[in-house]
């Protein structure tokens, strides 16, 4: 499918039901990744990093960027990052909207935004990159600055 359609189709499957009619996602890849994007958020708030870390690339190119700024590249220093803030914070709520899904063959992003219970009155962008590897969709960036 023609890249320029392909988003299009993405853009119209986010318009609400009254919208767009009842429409079948068109791609189980979507489902795929959305299910990966829902199984992350829910290990984040969780502090269960045994799940993150089988949802990730182990990959020393893993990059996390936070609303700070700051970078963890390579997964051993993203899950040091990520226990350091679970210890700090404990268990967090998310709450995610406005999902736009890319694909291009084995590589494919999320962007969104997103709220967080640490800092409600924020609106924060993300953006989330993954490729397939052996046949299964791992995140391998994570960037909060959108």
């Amino acid at each position: 499918m023609n890249p320029i359609r392909y988003i299009i189709c993405m853009i119209l499957l986010t318009l609400p039901a009254p919208l767009c009619g009842v429409m079948a996602n068109p791609n189980p890849e979507i489902d795929a990744l959305q299910a990966i994007r829902d199984a992350g958020e829910l290990a984040f708030e969780r502090n269960d990093i045994n799940t993150i870390e089988k949802l990730w690339v182990h990959d020393d190119d893993a990059l996390m960027t936070t609303p700070l700024g700051t970078q963890h590249k390579g997964f051993a220093a993203i899950k040091q990052a990520l226990l350091a803030l679970f210890a700090l914070l404990g268990q967090t709520t998310i709450d995610t909207r406005d999902l736009f899904f890319t694909l291009l063959d084995d590589e494919a992003s999320i962007t969104m935004k997103y709220t967080w219970n640490v800092v409600p009155e924020t609106l924060f962008d993300l953006t989330e990159r993954y490729r397939k590897v052996d046949g299964e969709w791992k995140i391998y960036i994570s960037d909060s600055q959108g």
